[in-house]
């Protein structure tokens, strides 16, 4: 299903989705917020109209990895309301767990109970819950609450950065530790900053998004160092 294009950014259409979830008789509609690339965050009154429509017919589920990035609440707050509403969270993003593949799914008893007859025997590994429940601790959570706001002032530097470039033709508003960015020539982009041991991931091959670089924030003098690679390229473009 394309995304919309326009200026709240690069958008889920959620009322096109459900119409094609009837059509389809799909069981199970993913949705992903923020999203990725597009770091579009999701309207939970528009989850919840969307599962409204679809209740009893497919289950929507809703994929939060990047949520603790947009300090904002949780899909899971709808589940008093929503039978069909099942929501996805991970340590691999914000809690630096990517190794340890290691999350949960929140929701209605008759699911997580439905989940587990079906799931195999010891499906997390001792070490692993280990190191998830020191990631919860109360000394562990202080420091990642702390780590996402510094990438959230990172993250609005950056795009502020970018968006002053005149290689960059757009940076969409992102509720991710990334950003989504159009350049007038993203190869040239892509390359000098891969000369410069900056890597980003490219875009181009999926669809809308053939101009488009996906660049992750990381510390203030790292974004610092993007920013001076882009003005580096944009001056030997103008001479």
């Amino acid at each position: 299903m394309p995304l919309r294009d326009g200026e709240a950014g690069l958008c889920a259409d959620l009322p096109a989705l459900g119409d094609a979830a009837l059509e389809r008789g799909a069981s199970l509609l993913f949705l992903c917020t923020p999203g990725n690339p597009s770091g579009e965050l999701l309207a939970l009154d528009a989850i919840a109209a969307l599962a409204a429509r679809l209740r009893g017919r497919c289950l929507v589920v809703v994929d939060e990895a990047y949520l603790e990035y947009a300090d904002a609440p949780s899909a899971s707050t709808l589940l008093a309301g929503h039978d069909n509403i099942a929501v996805l969270r991970t340590l691999s993003k914000a809690h630096a767990l990517a190794a340890a593949r290691v999350g949960c799914v929140i929701g209605t008893p008759a699911l997580i109970e439905a989940l587990r007859r079906c799931q195999a025997p010891y499906p997390v590994p001792q070490p692993v819950a280990q190191a998830a429940l020191a990631a919860l601790a109360p000394q562990a959570l202080a420091l990642t609450r702390s780590r996402m706001q510094a990438v959230r002032e990172a993250r609005a530097r950056l795009a502020d950065g970018l968006r002053a470039l005149p290689a960059v033709r757009r940076v969409y508003p992102s509720a991710g530790n990334f950003l989504l960015v159009r350049f007038a020539d993203a190869q040239d982009a892509f390359n000098a900053l891969l000369a410069a041991g900056v890597v980003v991931r490219d875009m181009r091959a999926l669809p809308q998004l053939g101009d488009a670089l996906r660049i992750s924030v990381g510390t203030m003098e790292e974004c610092r160092r993007v920013l001076a690679v882009l003005a580096t390229r944009r001056v030997e473009a103008a001479a």
